[in-house]
Order: C-alpha cells, then structure tokens, then sequence
C-alpha cells in the first residue's frame, strides 16, 4: 500500500502511542493500512486520491443530475447519447457544475455534477454507463476526524498483539476482557458515512 493511502502517518501514530524506536516499524505500517481500509469499509468512501486521469463511468437516472463518486477535480466530461459507446459529445466547463459549490474551499469532495443553466448538453437517462467521467477522485485532504478514527484504530491492533485471546491482565489485577469496539472511533466517522448507510 502506498503512504498515501494511511490515513495517520507512521510517525504521527508513533508519536500519538509513545514509540521512540524502529523495532516495531513494520508491524505499525501493517496497522495503520488495516485500520485505513476498516474506515473505508465503514463509510464505503476512501479520503485519498486516485491518480490523475482515473476514469469512472455512470449511467444517468436524472438529465440534471447525476450522483458521483467522491471527486477532487474532472479533467473531462463526455456522454454517449447513442447508446453505442462511442461518448461523441465532449463537455466543456461551463456545461456542468460540481456540487456542493464551496466543497474544494472546506476541503471536501465534490459528490454531484449537474447540468449548467445555458449548457449545451443533459445527461444520456437510462444509457448504461453513457456518462465517463476522467478526473481525481477521494478527497483533497483527510479530515481531522479520520485521522484520529485511524490512530485510535491502529491503536487497539497495535495493542491486541498483546492479548491473542482477548484478554489482558495481571495476577496483581486480575483478568480483564479486551472491549471489542470503541465508541469514540463510531462518533469519529459516523459524519462521513454514505448516506444510506447503517
């Protein structure tokens, strides 16, 4: 996986849990990847970025709207409205918004394109994958929040190492279960769920 993709940095969680070694360096990349992908999992969205030119196609239920997926920025926008793949009507910037309109000022995706008003096109209703979309998708920086969902995350599977069977403790304290969720990590993530998600 690359940095990229780890929504907290090795050193920031090393600093967040107190390691000032390299001994475990490994086992935190490993960590910090799982608890990256349990977020998006948990949300169905990812906060990093695709490479630039990454295509994504859609099929219109709306010719003035159309759901997308997470996007930082379109690089094109072409329709095939022919049913037959060829995508001939190519779309310029002033044929379409990219909603919310203030997303890139709060540093959040863009979730809908929507016909401009005097553009030349709407979208192809019905047309399997009759909309391509190319562009950078994900979010243009991760939020504050998931970050820490993903060190606290990346902190009870660092820590669970310690406790194979779910138990942790000492003949001076006695037994004592390993909770198997963390309520702080829900309230962290629960803003960024796909609506319609449970």
């Amino acid at each position: 996986m690359a940095t990229s993709d780890r929504y907290a940095s090795e050193a920031e969680f090393k600093r967040w849990i107190g390691i000032t070694d390299t001994t475990d360096d490994a086992v935190v990349r490993e960590v910090l990847d799982t608890a990256s992908r349990e977020i998006d999992r948990e949300v169905r969205r990812f906060f990093y970025q695709t490479s630039a030119g990454t295509v994504r196609y859609y099929t219109a239920v709306n010719a003035d709207e159309l759901l997308i997926d997470d996007c930082v920025t379109l690089t094109a926008v072409v329709t095939d409205n022919g049913a037959d793949r060829t995508y001939a009507y190519t779309w310029t910037a002033t044929d379409y918004d990219l909603l919310p309109e203030n997303a890139a000022a709060a540093n959040e995706a863009y979730t809908l394109l929507a016909t401009a008003p005097g553009g030349d096109y709407r979208l192809p209703v019905g047309v399997t994958k009759g909309v391509k979309l190319t562009g950078t998708w994900g979010w243009p920086a991760v939020p504050d929040e998931i970050k820490q969902a993903c060190l606290l995350r990346a902190a009870w599977l660092f820590k669970r190492k310690d406790t194979p069977l779910g138990v942790a403790g000492s003949s001076d304290l006695g037994m004592i279960r390993v909770g198997r969720w963390d309520p702080d990590f829900d309230k962290l993530i629960a803003p960024y769920r796909q609506p319609g998600v449970a």
